[in-house]
């Protein structure tokens, strides 16, 4: 029975790789200097990085032409945004924003002290971020509705010692107010009086302008700082989340 060939592969690869071995042994400079200049230039990239980084979960993870996008130009264009009256209802997107939920850790109500006590420090603490050297401050960068920033209004009737707080409706003033997205454990009495709250959760809205996107973004970065340093409170817990539109810079702590 005849011999067959099974040197089919074998022999050409044998003889290419002998051809490259020969020109490697001949310059073998040249084949260890241009794989490093091909890399140093090709690992320069990397400085840029930061500069094209896509934070923008909209476009990464939706269509492009989705039926939402299409609606919500719909809505853009017949109800248009009033920057000088900040109304999350109209928002056309997320919006920069950081918001914090307080959670008592025993059963005391996070309505009166020295839960109270907490929360109302670690909101002084907020308000007094500032980015840029100290340039620019939350009431710098806040939201505005009627020339004030739009302030939690949870935070406005405890300070002004209303001392019986109906729920999920409370007349402030001369405002009927919802607290159903800023009280959350609520227990009442038969007329609808809180009689404790074991959480609330305050927002601190941002600015959209587009010039003020890097210092909202910093001011949002100290928020979570700030927060994050804060791991000693013996009254609360802190669940924390803070978006620049759809870029999320922050998570829970």
């Amino acid at each position: 029975m005849g011999c067959r060939r099974t040197d089919c592969f074998s022999r050409p690869l044998s003889n290419l790789f002998e051809k490259l071995g020969s020109t490697v042994g001949s310059c073998p400079l040249f084949f260890f200097v241009i794989p490093i200049i091909i890399s140093a230039v090709l690992g320069g990239g990397f400085f840029f990085l930061k500069d094209r980084e896509d934070n923008d979960l909209e476009m990464q993870f939706t269509p492009k032409k989705g039926p939402s996008k299409a609606t919500r130009a719909f809505v853009r264009e017949n109800f248009p945004y009033n920057k000088s009256m900040f109304s999350e209802d109209r928002l056309y997107e997320k919006g920069n924003f950081a918001s914090l939920i307080a959670v008592s850790k025993n059963s005391d109500s996070v309505l009166e002290s020295p839960a109270l006590d907490e929360i109302l420090r670690l909101n002084e603490k907020i308000m007094n971020i500032t980015v840029e050297n100290g340039r620019l401050g939350f009431y710098d960068l806040c939201a505005k509705a009627n020339g004030r920033c739009v302030s939690n209004v949870i935070l406005e009737i405890l300070l002004d010692d209303e001392t019986s707080i109906t729920y999920p409706e409370h007349q402030h003033g001369s405002s009927l107010v919802f607290l159903g997205s800023a009280l959350g454990g609520v227990v009442t009495d038969a007329n609808s009086t809180v009689t404790s709250s074991q959480a609330v959760k305050l927002l601190y809205y941002l600015d959209n302008d587009e010039d003020l996107e890097e210092a909202s973004k910093l001011w949002l970065r100290g928020f979570k700082a700030l927060l994050s340093d804060e791991m000693d409170r013996k009254q609360i817990d802190v669940r924390m989340t803070s978006f620049l539109s759809f870029f999320l810079i922050s998570a829970e702590t």
